[in-house]
């Protein structure tokens, strides 16, 4: 399931970080969760 669902995996990971990096006060790290975000998934796509 880890390799078919590679995708939805990716998916829920990013999802995990961005909320772990809204809980933290850091402008800096939420900007390079939002581009790491756009990376994976455009390709994948």
């Amino acid at each position: 399931m880890e390799v078919e669902m590679g995708s939805c995996k990716f998916q829920t990971d990013v999802c995990e970080i961005q909320i772990t990096i809204f809980e933290i006060p850091n402008s800096k790290n939420f900007v390079k969760v939002s581009n790491f975000d756009k990376v994976p998934v455009k390709p994948e796509t």
